[in-house]
């Protein structure tokens, strides 16, 4: 259940985070996928780490290592998308 509530915290983030410059916005199918991703990879890694610091619950430790995960894996994301196309230009 707390990789589910990672991914899905994880699509929600990676999506808000790939909008918000029209230069890394790899749209949103690839951005709720890489964020699904970055979420659940988040909730594993993260999650009980984080969960020790917020009230010993393994909840919140997945929703925030979902979260934290899901924007950092669609920021990056959408960077190497851009770089990409910026390299097929050339």
């Amino acid at each position: 259940m707390e990789t589910l509530l990672g991914a899905v915290l994880g699509v929600m983030t990676g999506i808000g985070v790939a909008s918000m410059h029209p230069s890394i916005d790899p749209g949103r199918l690839l951005a709720a996928v890489v964020g699904a991703v970055g979420g659940w990879l988040g909730a594993v890694w993260w999650g009980p780490m984080l969960a020790r610091h917020l009230a010993d619950h393994s909840f919140a430790g997945a929703a925030v290592g979902g979260a934290i995960g899901g924007a950092a894996l669609a920021l990056i994301g959408g960077i190497a998308l851009a770089l990409w196309r910026h390299s097929q230009r050339d």
